[in-house]
């Protein structure tokens, strides 16, 4: 991604057969870019750095995009300019990613001038404003006012999401069927292809297409030994490459990609075997890749792809065409150019992937993603008493924020009941929400919604103080028995699976994040016995006790 000059070398004598580009692209056709937000760092993590290479690497080197390679090299003059502070050999990474939110924000404003052809226009709306405030990847970005920070979900449109979904899928493989000591001696196979999907999209279509090929494509991984793997699918704009300029038409083509690990050793020649089941199962064009399962990044190169102008040749790497990797590996999960899309095509597009996944996975690799559901490290503390600690910390953050809001509460309700009887007074029969909180507001007082339910709730009984103090006693007995049934609970858990537990009794009215860090720290300590410490967990409810409602 450092050296992007010379991109023409080996993409011009083939672009003028795609017919998309972007010189219509405009500062009047598109909104405010990364929804307001500006690039604050480029980041040099490996997950910042695998963001950028499936997101801008894989454009870089689609022949689609000759003028978008060009505005990445030079921003034009309506495009946000690169903050002074990024360093300079991040500049090229930072104009590439402005271009794609400039792209992004294209596609958005063509399908908003096209709502009309959605078929709930007010939830299409929805959408495109979800899209529109989606938080970047590639890099950290500055938060707006009202920046929520909520992904919008439509991986089939948002490059940002679409990142976010493969990021997750390869923290799941890596994990799990592709560990490093797992793929000790075998080979990550990545296969892809292509199916043309015709001028028109509908949802049927799909679904045939979808089903047809992930059954090709399963067994030719059955006949090359591979027992588990992950079939990815995107449909993308595309133009066949016909002799008569008059014929060349946009189309949508299924793009599929098979990524599975499977060892090669008894297999003589991989590239005539691979070819000879692919005519077999009429899988047409395709190309063919294999990384060694010993290279430590072979999982993140199949998935997605390397930087541009990334030199294979030394790690191993095995293709049926050298000319597919001259400028780096495009991964299985390259994001595909929907800003190529005009409005029509988008909401055609929309209305036919509806429900469709980015991936499935088969075999053992299927096995292996239901077992581990998500690729979060498991809790340090895993016995009974463990668990037992968990919930402690938990009821113990809930009482505490009761007793805040009680008593935060009562305070607004001395403020609150002079006006409540003013009101009763005057021969009012119910004071409600609406009218309090502008009496309130006049006195400077700012309510919450919740804390305006609550006093509409007990101003009447608090105008009855023996009444009332009656019912918060009561309330306040049954608080009581229950931390006392914890109590029971804990003690009796403590002492069957012999855990020490020295540091519960701070958690008792501390932080919720400080009390799950006291449960995950190591129980180690043999110095208290559990009677002492059951004794202490009392002494400590007991003066929780006193510290609430007065």
């Amino acid at each position: 991604m450092d050296n992007i000059q010379n991109l023409e070398v080996y993409y011009k004598p083939v672009g003028k057969h795609y017919g998309w580009q972007l010189d219509n692209l405009t500062a009047a056709h598109t909104g405010p870019v990364f929804g307001g937000r500006t690039i604050s760092a480029m980041g040099n993590r490996p997950q910042d750095h695998r963001d950028r290479d499936l997101l801008l690497a894989s454009l870089l080197r689609d022949r689609r995009l000759r003028m978008f390679r060009k505005q990445c090299l030079t921003l034009p003059a309506w495009a946000p300019a690169v903050p002074e502070h990024i360093p300079a050999h991040f500049q090229n990474r930072a104009q590439a990613l402005i271009m794609l939110g400039c792209s992004h924000q294209l596609l958005i404003e063509k399908m908003r001038a096209n709502i009309d052809l959605a078929g709930d226009p007010d939830r299409a709306e929805q959408m495109l404003k979800a899209m529109e405030a989606c938080p970047p990847r590639g890099a950290l970005f500055s938060r707006t006012d009202l920046d929520t920070a909520h992904p919008c979900g439509y991986a089939r449109l948002c490059p940002w999401c679409h990142a976010r979904s493969v990021q997750r899928l390869y923290g799941r493989l890596l994990a799990g069927p592709c560990m490093p000591e797992r793929l000790a001696g075998k080979h990550l196979i990545v296969l892809k292809t292509r199916a043309d999907g015709g001028a028109e999209l509908d949802a049927p279509q799909v679904r045939g297409v979808r089903n047809d090929y992930r059954y090709r494509l399963r067994c030719v991984a059955h006949k090359l030994g591979i027992e588990g793997g992950v079939i990815l699918h995107q449909v993308t704009p595309w133009i066949p490459r016909y002799n008569r300029p008059e014929q060349k038409r946009k189309i949508f083509a299924h793009e599929f990609a098979m990524v599975g690990v499977a060892d090669i050793s008894g297999i003589e020649n991989i590239g005539r075997t691979t070819r000879e089941l692919c005519d077999d199962w009429m899988i047409g064009e395709h190309e063919l890749m294999l990384l060694p399962g010993s290279l430590p990044e072979a999982l993140r190169y199949s998935l997605h792809g390397t930087a541009y102008k990334f030199d294979s040749s030394e790690i191993g790497l095995l293709v049926r065409d050298p000319k597919t990797v001259l400028y780096g590996i495009q991964g299985a999960a390259a994001l595909q150019p929907m800003f190529l899309f005009d409005g029509q095509q988008a909401w055609s597009y929309v209305e036919a992937m509806k429900g469709t996944r980015l991936y499935d996975t088969f075999g053992n690799w299927r096995e292996s993603q239901a077992e581990q559901k998500s690729c979060s490290p498991k809790p340090r503390v895993q016995s009974e008493c463990g668990e037992e600690c968990r919930k402690w910390a938990f009821e113990s953050e809930n009482d505490r924020k009761h007793r805040d809001a009680e008593r935060r509460r009562r305070q607004l309700a001395a403020v609150a009941l002079p006006y409540y009887r003013k009101f009763r007074d005057a021969g009012g029969k119910h004071l409600g929400r609406p009218a309090l909180c502008k009496m309130l507001s006049e006195a400077g007082h700012v309510v919450s919604d919740w804390d305006a339910r609550w006093l509409v709730k007990n101003l009447p009984a608090m105008d009855k103080p023996a009444a009332f103090e009656k019912s918060v006693a009561r309330r306040t007995q049954g608080i009581a028995h229950c931390r006392q049934e914890r109590l029971e609970r804990l003690a009796v858990t403590s002492n069957e699976a012999k855990f020490d537990t020295k540091g519960l009794p701070a958690m008792i009215g501390t932080p919720y994040s400080a009390s799950l860090q006291l449960c995950a720290q190591d129980q180690n300590v043999a110095d208290v016995s559990d009677g002492e410490h059951v004794d202490r967990l009392r002494e400590t409810e007991r003066l929780a006790d006193s510290d609430s409602i007065e």
